[in-house]
């Protein structure tokens, strides 16, 4: 799954971001591009519980349409 992020404040904490992710699911895989604010999320973590996590750490995020996507995940 990949994601549009936008911080409220400040810059993206990507390490605060992946501890969270790796609370609710140690086994996934997280890339995060800080400039351009891209998270991808491999794992069986839901899309749902993504972005609750990421709203719990004060981020807004989109997911990004599959037009969008590279096709890595498939």
């Amino acid at each position: 799954m990949k994601f549009q992020m936008q911080a409220n404040e400040g810059q993206i904490d990507a390490l605060a971001i992946q501890r969270a992710l790796l609370a609710v699911d140690a086994g996934l895989l997280i890339d995060l591009d800080l400039f351009a604010g891209r998270l991808s999320v491999n794992g069986s973590i839901a899309e749902e519980k993504v972005l609750q996590t990421l709203k719990g750490l004060g981020y807004r995020a989109e997911p990004v349409s599959p037009g969008d996507c590279c096709g890595g995940c498939s």
